[in-house]
């Protein structure tokens, strides 16, 4: 792909998903700058196998400095700069005098590794002069500031094969045609290739916390609170307090079973729906079940480094769905006599209920049952939207075993299991198909259904409750 190229929508938005699926740990901390600012103060990366790195592509290519970044759709993040002469662990006073912007987020449009992406993955951008370009010699880079003249830039392709980041080479002086040799060219490719070796270590490190910060979440949930402990307190529990951590534990059971109970207060319905959906879900909520849900949600966001957690009722909304994932009807209805009339039972009291709530026919949306916000206490509605039982149904029909789905910040998605593979049908094949056009439509309405519920979120994970007992979705 030549550099004027530009990427099909689909290919940018999974390339974009492999940034924050993969790497997203990565760049989780760094500081944003927004407009161009005399005051910042570059600061050091705390990963110092990055710097040595780019201390290492700079030295061996006779170069000012190499910057490592990868880049979304909206921001490019350096990872790491270094210069030749740069200390390791540099103290941040050193680091300020000799970086140019060091570990730092800012707009992708500042630079230019952007046009790194339209290039083929083997290819190296190479800009001899960049005083001479017309796109570049105005540049604050260029014109004020540190006054780069010569730039390199190779991509960082990830396993799955897109293009997430730049391995960038800059100096003060310009270099005479071709700028690198292919002896050079070839150095740089080895050296983005063993730096994106080594960020596969983030991913791992990022899955490793996940799962021991999760494993806590469960214990932490269990023993009845509402944020993470440390292992030790655990420890210290089950050998101080055996006989209590047992009788917590057995409690905390059946309220993780209640977990997929059904029903609290509803937002931004009419009074009508309020009552009707009131009593229905006051009839079967158990008590306390509001604070067991906002410390379920308060756990989960902390075990899983998430942004939000919000927790839906989804007793109505699953009218036509209640199948176990993997099931058919016949076998969810080949149990034990007592179940089958228990169950018969509970479908009856439900379809009463809903066909009282039928007589208004305005839209219903489905409630809250907790949530909880990063960094915020209550919610002022800003965080999430509402979200219409109607398209929770539908998304309990098609994402019934769950799903990760990943917006850009025009709102558009790509699936965390979609790949280049799904796309491969020209445009005449998906038109001549009536049966995929009207799959389009769907999938398209339910990520907007999504994305107004949570129109903040970058990556959203849809988790179904399942009562693993009946074989249904609640």
């Amino acid at each position: 792909m030549t550099p004027g190229q530009q990427k099909s929508p689909v290919a940018e938005r999974k390339r974009e998903r492999d940034v924050y699926l993969l790497y997203g740990s990565a760049f989780r901390d760094s500081p944003k700058i927004e407009t161009p600012a005399l005051d910042h103060k570059p600061r050091a990366s705390a990963d110092s196998t990055l710097i040595a790195l780019a201390q290492l592509t700079a030295t061996r290519l006779n170069v000012a400095r190499a910057c490592i970044s990868l880049i979304d759709d909206t921001h490019q993040h350096f990872l790491a700069e270094a210069t030749p002469s740069l200390p390791l662990r540099p103290k941040p006073e050193d680091a300020a005098a000799a970086l140019w912007l060091g570990n730092v987020s800012v707009p992708r449009s500042w630079g230019v590794c952007e046009e790194v992406l339209q290039m083929r993955t083997d290819a190296v951008l190479v800009i001899d002069d960049l005083s001479k370009t017309e796109q570049y010699a105005h540049s604050d880079f260029v014109k004020g500031g540190p006054q780069w003249r010569f730039y390199g830039g190779v991509p960082l392709v990830c396993p799955r094969g897109s293009v997430v980041g730049v391995l960038s080479i800059w100096d003060g002086e310009p270099r005479p045609d071709p700028g690198l040799s292919g002896g050079q060219v070839i150095l740089l490719q080895d050296f983005a290739a063993t730096i994106i070796n080594y960020l596969d270590t983030y991913t791992l490190r990022d899955q490793y916390q996940r799962g021991e910060q999760f494993t806590r979440g469960l214990l932490s949930f269990a023993q009845g609170a509402s944020a993470l402990k440390p292992f030790k307190v655990f420890a210290d529990d089950s050998s101080n307090q055996s006989g209590s951590t047992t009788a917590a534990s057995a409690g905390s059971v059946r309220s993780l079973k209640t977990l997929s109970s059904v029903g609290s207060r509803t937002i931004q319905a009419s009074s009508t729906n309020e009552r009707s959906i009131g009593t229905l879900q006051n009839s079967i909520l158990p008590l306390h079940s509001k604070d067991m849900f906002s410390r379920a949600a308060n756990v989960m966001m902390a075990s899983s480094n998430l942004d939000g957690v919000l927790i839906l009722d989804a007793s109505v909304a699953a009218t036509g769905h209640r199948q176990f994932p993997g099931t058919n009807e016949e076998d969810a209805s080949s149990g034990d006599s007592s179940h089958s009339v228990s169950s018969s039972s509970d479908a009856a009291s439900t379809a009463s209920s809903r066909r009282d709530m039928q007589d208004d026919k305005s839209p219903k949306t489905c409630s809250v049952l907790g949530y909880a916000v990063r960094g915020k206490a209550s919610n002022d509605g800003s965080d999430f939207g509402t979200l219409l039982e109607r398209d929770l149904a539908r998304l309990l029909k098609e994402w019934s075993t769950g799903k990760i789905t990943n917006f850009t910040a025009t709102g558009s998605s790509v699936s965390s299991t979609d790949d280049n593979s799904s796309s491969s049908a020209s445009a005449a094949e998906v038109v001549s198909s009536e049966a995929k056009k009207k799959d389009v439509g769907r999938r398209f309405r339910t990520s907007v259904a999504v994305h107004e519920l949570l129109p903040k979120a970058r990556s959203v994970a849809f988790v179904p409750f399942w009562d693993y007992a009946s074989h249904k979705i609640l």
